[in-house]
């Protein structure tokens, strides 16, 4: 297939997040964080005090791993883990000082990026491809 209109929504998919995460990981890692790490701090930013649970839940990946990313995380100062104190089996993560200046930094780099990226768009297709995008997320996360 030579043209993008052609192409499956899975490939297209498949080749965008690849350019986007080798963009996304060269960013971050000037910053001295991989890009799930970076992905584990916007949640934080977002939403401090979250379980390890909750955070996989929005990151659609497993406990475990947001658990290996809390650690190294934690071993670099960028977040503080403790028990919930109405459930001591919860532990919840908060971002350090460090951390969020950190976090601060790299979202700002990567919305350069994302600026550089999307150039070519007016300000209502970037708002649209965005709603779409979301879509799609909810639409396969529901089934």
């Amino acid at each position: 297939m030579s043209t993008y209109e052609e192409s499956p929504m899975g490939i297209l998919v498949s080749q965008m997040y690849r350019l986007l995460w080798s963009r996304a990981s060269v960013i971050v890692r000037d910053f001295g964080v991989t890009v799930p790490q970076m992905e584990c701090l916007a949640v934080l930013s977002a939403q401090p005090g979250i379980s390890n649970v909750e955070i996989a839940a929005e990151l659609r990946i497993t406990p475990q791993a947001v658990s290996l990313v809390q650690r190294s995380l934690e071993e670099a100062g960028l977040v503080h883990r403790s028990r919930r104190q109405a459930d001591a089996r919860v532990l919840t993560t908060e971002l350090t000082a460090k951390g969020r200046k950190l976090f601060e930094r790299a979202d700002a780099t990567l919305r350069e990026d994302d600026e550089e990226i999307l150039a070519n768009m007016t300000e209502r297709d970037r708002v649209q491809l965005r709603r779409l995008l979301g879509g799609v997320i909810e639409t396969i996360s529901a089934r």
